[in-house]
């Protein structure tokens, strides 16, 4: 029996040992990531401070180089609405829509994108579109009207009168009055 004592002793002592032995090896495993954790968020807020991050607004829209303006005019007295249409300038590419308005101070923005910005604004008078067809000299002459009903040369064209329909001829001896290219290549197209 005593034998059996002993070895249980004995037993006993190896599984304390063990158990001591777990519980250090377990503390600097613990204490070596801990280490290793501070360490790297120590380096991290190191790089943080050696790295200046900056941050940039992509809430502004920008103009591309594809972006394009067209400008669109109100004419009051005639209530005609006149437009043309721009490729941007090198200068305009990569710019805000205040940065375009500041640009551009006697015209106001209706609409800005990327793909195009609208500009807009009214005029007095009447638009630079109010064509007269008369017959001069035997030829269809046009003439530009002003505000004013002033009537300004604009083109002789190589419609010979005498060939056309009385009633054309007539209108053409009175003026015929014509808004709008279209309307005025329209017209000329029926004479040739």
């Amino acid at each position: 029996m005593k034998r059996n004592y002993i070895f249980v002793i004995l037993a006993f002592f190896v599984i304390g040992i063990g158990i001591i032995i777990g519980i250090v090896v377990s503390n600097k495993t613990s204490n070596y990531n801990q280490n290793a954790g501070n360490r790297i968020t120590q380096e991290e807020n190191t790089l943080d401070n050696e790295i200046n991050i900056v941050t940039t607004s992509s809430k502004d829209e920008k103009t591309t180089p594809n972006t394009l303006l067209i400008f669109k005019t109100y004419y009051k007295e005639c209530g005609h609405t006149m437009q043309y249409i721009e490729d941007i300038e090198e200068g305009l590419v990569n710019e805000t829509k205040e940065e375009i308005q500041s640009k551009f101070p006697d015209w106001n923005i209706e609409e800005f994108g990327k793909q195009q910005i609208i500009f807009y604004k009214e005029n007095e008078g009447i638009c630079n579109e109010h064509y007269i067809l008369k017959d001069c000299n035997g030829y269809v002459y046009i003439y530009l009207s002003d505000e004013k009903g002033e009537e300004k040369l604009n083109q002789i064209t190589e419609i010979v009168t005498e060939y056309l329909p009385e009633t054309d001829r007539r209108a053409l001896k009175e003026g015929i009055k014509v808004v709008g290219k279209e309307k005025l290549n329209a017209t000329l197209e029926d004479y040739e």
